[in-house]
């Protein structure tokens, strides 16, 4: 083949040529030095000589190398420009990674444009070049990822890191099955009996990676963290529960945060005492000088001079613009501040207007100004400074629209931009001019319209009324109104813009809330802070977005009911019962039918407090009856029930199981109404064991209930669904079909571990699971244990895998009723029933 190439030289060299011929070549062939493209062709030429030359790489080193040029491209593309400075900060980071373990993570903060990805670039690539470290990051603002559920991190960076690590894909799967479990098993109705999805995950996550990773570091990097925040403080406080559990479960993982600002409850857990010391004024920055160095976070300000100068010159090269001395270069410097960003768009004026016009009497004012407000007069310069005038008029003050495109130009921006189409101008063609400036607007992946850029919209949207007539701003969103309002009703991005421009105006509710969707509103999430305080309140709570306190005093009750519901629900998912019982008490009224009722019972139960729940929840089902809320008052009496019945005190969950069977009578909700009967077949079992007819007319009854339809309902009610498994599995095979497929192999406590130890074994003595010599062999070693419940979850952990979960599901379906394996899963899920129902919270996290 050589010699054929040799009487052939000019052959068109191609990506695949070059691949062909590369390999041709010995070995070996440094697959870390090729380009992406000379990667995949690698691939492609690889399945052509294979079993034809000897000494060829393996198909898994190219996948190992094209995964790595992924994770590293981004990273790559943010220094390419160089990189300066930042010496010190660089050693920080090398000392938390190379040092003993942290104990916490580690915050990198700054502000916007102060370099703070590109830090991280830089540090990882170094050490991916002198470090056999392994990588994970995790951008917040993936639509992968969703910050109050912190399983979607984890499954992120299993995807990550599976290509770096030398373990089995099984494995991977294993881990990604469990924490997808996890993610289904949480009811937010009924947090207190769900399983702790805030530390599992976390647990389970660390565990893994301290085995696998075989005394390597893991850098697990979580970047744009103000997309957490974004949430509330809520949802802070629990995503930072489970990183400081994640750095806790793994010794060799270092945990790094990064984001605008530095949150109060991560200072609270790493120096707590210095929130509390005394301050001039509450805006004066924390001392954050006093926390040791280990846990200090790295605060990410301006260049330094030296390293200021070499960025600047840096950039001014990259336009293709001569050097400039060191005075010039100094000057600049002093102009627009030695923030990274101003630094880069003080070039790109540079390009248009020439040095003299940056080195004006302003320089001493802009030197003052925060470093989003020099860029906020940076974007303003580049915006008069557009070379052609129907393009200027566009960006400013169309900044008022989002997007724009041919027909938002021609029907919404045109008469008060002041635009005439002619001369062979169109709308089409500004648009094209306007696609130009590249550090004004960007191109949506989407539908392909332009967007101004998130940083300009937010250093110049609360000044365009300064310089912009409040007349032409109100005209300018009801054209877009009227624009997106004609749209077809099933597109997304026109029913997100229309609700934009509607709530800018401040319409009536009445008119606005017809036109929301969820599919709408997950593009109105940068919207948040654009808007008016009472607009902003309606926005955030259709958004899932909890505001803080001082925001939440000027809303109404039923608002701010609204906001505090889903806040104390997100801190008792993350077991945070004491900030929940904080926000909650923000007020002591109650609308008569306020879900804060049973809210606030389960932060009692989760206090281990159960007089004080009992006493709460007595109070909702009061208000509820007199508000005519049946339903309401039947779950507040049901919670009743589960409290007494989770301390032991039968006799009296039974007496007020029976005030809620009276109350079920006139339940319009069929799905309480089985809860009740699911409820008096367990405690019936637990107080007259040997009452068997009574208990068979209960079962009846209850099973009556259970069609196609409750079945469905189950599906998203999964404790009901374990509860009702534990009651009817055994004469009704769907239903412990239905428990598996949803809930998955609960082992969290050693009574779940040896009940589905035992349930196991009497299916595989049936011929009832999957067949295999591993299982075979597990399943033996169980057996020969006695049931350790050790040994039961590295079958259910490390030998089951999901597919093998399903099949067990579809394999229960077909079991006749009564049959011994439906009895033997009855009782595991009676033991999840009861480690649920503890009132001990440390006995619900014996894992």
């Amino acid at each position: 083949m050589i010699e054929a190439l040799a009487a052939n030289p000019a052959r068109e060299q191609s990506a695949l040529q070059r691949g062909f011929e590369r390999l041709l070549q010995p070995g070996p062939y440094a697959l870390e030095s090729l380009s992406r493209d000379e990667l995949a062709s690698l691939h492609t030429v690889l399945e052509w000589l294979a079993g034809i030359l000897d000494g060829l790489p393996a198909p898994g080193a190219i996948d190992k190398a094209l995964h790595r040029h992924d994770l590293l491209a981004p990273m790559r593309r943010l220094t390419a420009a160089g990189f300066v400075g930042r010496d010190e900060e660089l050693a920080r980071l090398e000392q938390f990674v190379a040092g003993p373990p942290p104990g916490a993570p580690l915050f990198v903060h700054g502000p916007g444009g102060v370099g703070k990805s590109t830090l991280l670039a830089q540090f990882i690539l170094d050490q991916v070049e002198t470090q056999d470290l392994l990588i994970a990051y995790l951008d917040v603002d993936r639509p992968t990822i969703r910050p109050e559920l912190p399983q979607t991190f984890l499954l992120d960076a299993l995807g990550q890191l599976q290509s770096q690590l030398e373990v089995p894909k099984l494995y991977f799967e294993s881990t990604a099955k469990e924490l997808e479990y996890e993610l289904r098993r949480y009811e937010g109705q009924r947090s207190f009996e769900s399983v702790n999805v805030a530390g599992a995950g976390a647990e389970v996550f660390g565990d893994r990676l301290t085995e696998w990773a075989k005394g390597r570091t893991v850098l697990i990097v979580v970047d744009t963290f103000e997309e957490v925040q974004f949430f509330g403080p809520d949802v802070t406080e629990s995503f930072l529960s489970f990183a400081f559990e994640l750095q806790k479960r793994a010794p060799n993982a270092r945990v790094l945060l990064s984001g605008r600002t530095l949150p109060n409850e991560y200072i609270a857990r790493v120096a707590g005492q210095l929130l509390h010391q005394p301050r001039e004024s509450p805006d004066d920055p924390l001392p954050l000088d006093r926390i040791p160095e280990a846990k200090r976070p790295i605060t990410l300000d301006v260049l330094d001079d030296e390293s200021a100068r070499r960025l600047l010159a840096n950039s001014i090269a990259a336009s293709g613009m001569a050097a400039l001395p060191e005075r010039d270069l100094d000057d600049i410097v002093r102009v627009v501040s030695r923030n990274p960003m101003c630094l880069k768009l003080a070039a790109r004026l540079l390009r248009d207007e020439g040095v003299d016009a940056l080195a004006k009497d302003r320089a001493a004012l802009l030197t003052k100004l925060r470093a989003e407000k020099i860029q906020a007069l940076l974007y303003g310069r580049i915006l008069l400074h557009l070379h052609a005038d129907d393009v200027r008029k566009v960006a400013y003050p169309g900044l008022v629209v989002r997007r724009i495109d041919a027909a938002v130009v021609e029907q919404v921006l045109a008469e008060p931009c002041g635009l005439e189409f002619k001369d062979g101008l169109t709308p089409a063609s500004i648009v094209s001019d306007l696609a130009q400036e590249a550090a004004l607007v960007e191109v949506d992946p989407i539908d392909g319209s332009l967007r101004h850029r998130p940083d300009v919209r937010r250093a110049m949207l609360e000044d365009l009324t300064d310089h912009v007539e409040a007349s032409v701003v109100e005209t300018i969103d009801k054209n877009a109104v009227k624009h997106y309002a004609k749209q077809d009703t099933d597109d997304v991005i026109a029913r997100a813009e229309e609700i934009y421009h509607r709530l800018r105006l401040r319409q009536a509710w009445r008119t606005i809330s017809p036109r929301w969707t969820d599919q709408a509103g997950s593009r109105l999430k940068g919207a948040l802070d654009e808007l008016a305080a009472e607009q902003r309140l309606w926005l955030a709570e259709r958004l899932g977005v909890t505001l803080d306190a001082r925001a939440r005093q000027s809303a109404d009750q039923s608002a701010w009911e609204a906001q505090v519901e889903r806040s104390a629900n997100r801190y008792l998912k993350g077991q945070a019962p004491l900030d929940a019982l904080k926000v909650l008490q923000e007020r002591s009224a109650r609308l008569p039918r306020s879900a804060l009722f049973g809210i606030e019972s389960d932060v009692y139960r989760f206090l281990s407090e159960p007089d004080r729940a009992l006493a709460v929840a007595r109070r909702g089902v009061e208000s509820a009856t007199a508000d005519g809320a049946i339903d309401m008052a039947l779950e507040l009496l049901l919670r009743m029930v589960v409290i007494d019945e989770g301390r032991g005190s039968l006799a009296a969950a039974e007496a007020t199981l029976k005030e809620a069977r009276a109350v079920a009578v006139h339940s319009s909700s069929r799905l309480l109404r089985f809860r009740v009967a699911v409820t008096a077949l367990r405690l019936h079992r637990q107080l007259h064991p040997k009452a068997r007819e009574e208990r068979a007319v209960l079962r009846r009854d209850a099973r009556a209930m259970l069609d196609n339809e409750m079945l469905r309902r189950l599906r998203e009610r999964p404790v009901l669904l374990r509860e009702a498994a534990a009651e009817l599995a055994k004469d009704e095979p769907r239903l412990a079909a239905a428990a598996i497929e949803i809930l998955g192999i609960e082992v969290a406590s050693d009574s779940q571990a040896e009940s589905f130890g035992r349930a196991i074994a009497h299916a595989a003595a049936e011929k009832k699971l999957p067949q295999g010599q591993t299982l075979d062999d597990a399943l033996q070693a169980v057996k020969e244990s006695n049931f350790d419940p050790r040994a039961v979850r590295q079958v259910a952990t490390e030998v089951l895998t999901g597919r093998d979960t399903r099949k067990l599901g579809s394999e229960l379906s077909k079991i006749e009723a009564g049959h011994v394996v439906l009895r033997g899963f009855r009782d595991y899920f009676r033991a999840g029933v009861a480690d649920s129902l503890s009132i001990d919270p440390s006995k619900r996290r014996s894992r």
